[in-house]
């Protein structure tokens, strides 16, 4: 259970992407972040807030410069709302990944599951 704790503490602070500035772009989602998108969301303010565009080249997905974005409070909002789908997201998945050890009977089951 450990592997799967740290590697879902991994994911959770890893990043997620929004489209609340109207195109693709990634937010970090360390506990710092995470604290100052909900103060802001709280404040009810419109902010810059760092992210980064997510432009195709190549057919490829490559994320631009981490820059400051203004953002209404809207899109802040919208912005917390896709990360608490993601942080959800990896919570589910967390919880099955334990439930799946769990029932394992065998040490290559076990190290079997992978993130």
């Amino acid at each position: 259970l450990a592997g799967v704790n740290s590697d879902f503490n991994n994911v959770i602070v890893g990043g997620f992407y929004s489209e609340a500035l109207g195109s693709k772009h990634f937010y970090y989602s360390t506990i710092a972040e995470q604290s100052t998108l909900n103060s802001l969301v709280a404040l009810g303010v419109d902010n810059g807030f760092k992210a980064q565009k997510v432009v195709v080249v190549d057919d490829v997905e490559t994320l631009e410069k981490r820059i400051v974005h203004n953002h209404t409070h809207e899109q802040l909002k919208g912005v917390l709302a896709d990360g608490a789908i993601h942080i959800g997201t990896q919570v589910a998945k967390k919880d099955e990944l334990k439930i799946a050890i769990e029932n394992a009977t065998t040490v290559e089951e076990v190290e079997g599951i992978q993130w």
